[in-house]
């Protein structure tokens, strides 16, 4: 190998070491970014999870129903059903509101919203996943999960991500996962965001309604 081929390789895994560390510093800020806050909160009550989405209108006012997103938020307790658009109900968790992605908007915050409410703690793992509908993606979007204290009341928040995205129809993302102990308390250190895939449609069959389907 002569000198000019030698300094020239030398250059090459330079420029290669280079991609590699800005590689891994933005992998690093987006996992900063979007990972779900740990709870500091103990959890003990019934819980809400609540998904927002920014309402999409063109400049002249109205809504482009080509354009809008939707997405549905899912909760699977332990031992149960998943919760959802299709599956509404199950023994522990009920979903209390769906959006379409074109309803109109009422908050002041203009935002989309939808929530599970979550009436009782058992033993078990809970999954709380977000899912990309239909419309135009990628969506900013936030999730919040809160519980009611039962002695004071109080709400208070336990887990909360912000500014995210899903970036395609039909995909599925688990926000939070995490456990709950034989005296009905949180497990602290077991929450996590490992992936798990809950959507949800009833089986066919006698006595059991069609799965619902959005328009």
């Amino acid at each position: 190998m002569n000198k000019s081929t030698a300094f020239a390789w030398i250059d090459f895994q330079n420029v290669l070491i280079c991609a590699f560390v800005l590689v891994m510093v933005a992998a690093v800020l987006a996992m900063s970014k979007t990972k779900p806050i740990p709870t500091t909160q103990a959890i003990d009550g019934p819980m809400t999870v609540i998904i927002k989405w920014p309402e999409l209108r063109e400049p002249d006012g109205h809504i482009d129903y080509a354009k809008t997103t939707d997405y549905d938020v899912w909760v699977q307790c332990p031992k149960d059903i998943p919760v959802g658009y299709s599956s509404t109900q199950s023994a522990h968790a009920s979903l209390m509101h769906d959006d379409l992605g074109h309803d109109y908007v009422t908050q002041a915050d203009r935002k989309h919203w939808e929530k599970i409410s979550v009436r009782d703690l058992v033993p078990g793992e809970y999954v709380f996943n977000l899912q990309a509908y239909g419309g135009l993606f990628p969506t900013p979007v936030d999730y919040v999960i809160q519980m009611r204290d039962m002695e004071t009341g109080e709400t208070k928040t336990v887990f909360e991500r912000h500014d995210f995205s899903l970036g395609k129809k039909g995909d599925e993302l688990t926000l939070i996962r995490f456990r709950i102990d034989e005296n009905g308390k949180y497990v602290p250190g077991s929450e996590s965001t490992l992936q798990k895939k809950i959507f949800h449609l009833p089986p066919p069959g006698p006595g059991v309604a069609p799965p619902k389907v959005k328009p």
